[in-house]
């Protein structure tokens, strides 16, 4: 009875002990998998920073069309947008925004949008995420020896796709809130860089032609209803609103808008 009674303590000790091992154990795998994902979304937040950094060093450098190899999603639905309409699809895109340009054509421009106040929010399931930024830049050039430049204020809302475990630009919309001349002489620039202000939208199916140094932006061919309302710059009667909208924590890319979505500004803060 009593060999009995002490068999059955010492299961009953060896059951607490071994009990506590693991939630001990289980604590301690909690704890490292919360550290495993901090730390993933960490690494996701510099990649995308740093896929936005590149964005801009490639198309200081007049090189759009290694831009878009290296920091873009090769998918049909890629969208890159701006005031005056949306090019949509990459071979839409690479035409008008990614062509190689001959350095040699590109003597005395410049165009630089540093970005700067990121909100980041990277989905649940890892496969997209989504981003805001400002950046204040300086667009230009010469005109034989003078000079044109100007202040180039504008938004970015950027939608992101995880391909192959690298983070790519999925949609990319720019928002123009105003240019200012740097020195004296005309304005110049525009969201596609140097060389005239934003430009409305034409209709569905029509492309600007050429690739003239000294030509405004291409226009862009819209997927859309050209009648919709784009963003517009800064006026007499603007009212500020929150655009873009702040990325908020989503599981899935179904559950979240996009910032190329029709009309998306407009519905901004109602």
């Amino acid at each position: 009875m009593i060999k009995n009674r002490l068999l059955t303590t010492n299961l009953a000790i060896a059951c607490l002990l071994l009990s506590g091992v693991l939630t001990i154990s289980g604590c301690k795998s909690k704890e490292s998998e919360a550290a495993m994902l901090a730390g993933q979304k960490a690494a996701d937040y510099v990649a995308i920073e740093n896929v936005m950094a590149l964005h801009f060093w490639y198309h200081a450098a007049m090189m759009n069309d290694v831009e878009i190899e290296k920091c873009w999603s090769h998918r049909d639905d890629n969208v890159w947008a701006q005031n005056g309409g949306f090019w949509k699809g990459s071979a839409l895109i690479k035409k008008n925004y990614g062509q190689h340009v001959d350095p040699a054509t590109t003597k005395g421009m410049g165009a630089w949008h540093p970005q700067n106040s990121a909100v980041i929010e990277i989905a649940q399931d890892r496969q997209t995420a989504k981003g805001i930024w400002y950046t204040v830049g300086v667009v230009g050039g010469y005109n034989g020896t003078k000079q044109n430049a100007s202040w180039m204020f504008e938004k970015y809302g950027v939608d992101f796709v995880n391909e192959n475990g690298q983070w790519k630009i999925w949609h990319m919309h720019i928002y123009t809130d105003f240019g200012a001349p740097l020195t004296a002489g005309s304005s110049m620039g525009g969201p596609g860089g140097p060389g005239g202000a934003p430009q409305k939208a034409e209709k569905v199916g029509k492309e600007s032609k050429g690739n003239d140094k000294n030509a405004a932006p291409p226009q862009m061919g819209s997927p859309f209803d050209p009648k919709q309302d784009t963003y517009k710059e800064w006026g007499p009667d603007t009212i500020p609103r929150l655009v873009p909208r702040p990325p908020e924590p989503y599981k899935t890319f179904s559950e979240t808008f996009s910032y190329v979505d029709e009309n998306e500004w407009a519905n901004a803060n109602k």
